[in-house]
């Protein structure tokens, strides 16, 4: 289910599915998380997925200012204390695999997995 949340000051769009342990899927830089469709029919049969959009991209706006690799990881970040409500296996694709990385550094407590 489709839905947008202020995450880090930010209107967030994520869409949430399935059933099972928390994975939040973390799309590549320039896309949005259709870079997963092929994939969600068979995740969502044992997983919960998580599908946040980063600020700049699909569904999220932009906002002023530059867009780091950290202040991507600080929205993660956020998402997961938010939204997800702790820990979670993250895959992350392209960029988004450096984001997930940087949250693991940085919140090694809200990673349960990695697959970069």
């Amino acid at each position: 289910m489709a839905d947008c949340a202020d995450v880090n000051g930010i209107r967030t769009w994520h869409d949430e599915r399935g059933d099972g342990d928390p994975l939040v899927l973390l799309h590549g830089g320039l896309t949005d998380s259709r870079d997963f469709a092929g994939n969600l029919d068979t995740l969502t049969s044992r997983f919960r997925l998580f599908l946040p959009e980063r600020r700049g991209h699909g569904h999220t706006p932009d906002v002023p200012g530059p867009i780091t690799v950290d202040l991507m990881a600080q929205d993660t970040i956020a998402f997961l204390d938010q939204i997800v409500g702790g820990p979670a296996r993250l895959a992350g694709y392209s960029a988004g695999a450096i984001v997930a990385l940087w949250v693991a550094v940085r919140r090694p407590d809200l990673v349960d997995k990695l697959v970069l």
